[in-house]
């Protein structure tokens, strides 16, 4: 074999050998680290409270009469695992299983001249997990998009197995024309083709 035979066979078992290590390695790391589970789970039922949000951040109003520049809506989402957790919920990612299709609010009677009883007021309405971080850009379609709609990251409950109910909120950014009392109608469509809807109590807005 030639010299140059002799340094091409070298350089070939030189690469193969660091291949091998770094399979090696790569195995090694792998094999320890722990299983971080998707947590799955869907949205199984909807209540609406209304809130009181002239302070720093809303509250359950404790009233039916509220200012209509201060008015938001606490969406009460109860939501169940699906199918069986294996793993760490505390190194797991959230997955809502049956995503939110579609989102709408609406009001039972006349809103203004161009929002109609039953029509769509998605656009006077933000969309926030708190409402003292809602931005101007915190859209319901934003929401939608970024399937915020009924997000939630609560790793005990996850862990016990149990329903759990986690909080979204809306931001009136839009009162009616006609102030007094309202009663507004808040449906969710799922990819599956199912949908939940929710009538809120009335509320006099001033």
């Amino acid at each position: 074999m030639s010299a140059n035979q002799q340094r091409k066979v070298f350089y070939q078992m030189k690469n193969i050998h660091k291949s091998f290590l770094l399979l090696l390695f790569t195995i090694v790391i792998f094999s320890g680290c722990s299983k971080h589970p998707d947590v799955k789970y869907n949205i199984t039922a909807l209540t609406a409270y209304h809130q009181d949000n002239s302070g720093a951040s809303a509250v359950d109003a404790s009233s039916i009469t509220l200012p209509a520049k201060a008015y938001a809506i606490r969406l009460e989402y109860t939501v169940e695992l699906y199918g069986k957790l294996d793993g760490d919920p505390n190194e797991a990612a959230f997955s809502l299983q049956n995503k939110v299709s579609s989102f709408n609010i609406s009001s039972l009677t006349d809103y203004d001249s161009t929002h109609l009883a039953y029509a769509s007021l998605n656009d006077y309405f933000l969309y926030g997990s708190q409402t003292s971080r809602v931005t101007n850009n915190a859209t319901i379609d934003y929401a939608l998009n970024q399937q915020r709609i009924g997000f939630t990251y609560n790793t005990s409950a996850a862990n016990a197995g149990n329903p759990w109910q986690t909080s979204d909120y809306l931001v009136l950014m839009h009162p009616p024309t006609n102030l007094g009392t309202r009663m507004f109608i808040i449906k969710l469509d799922f990819a599956n083709g199912t949908s939940i809807s929710y009538t809120t109590s009335s509320v006099i807005l001033n």
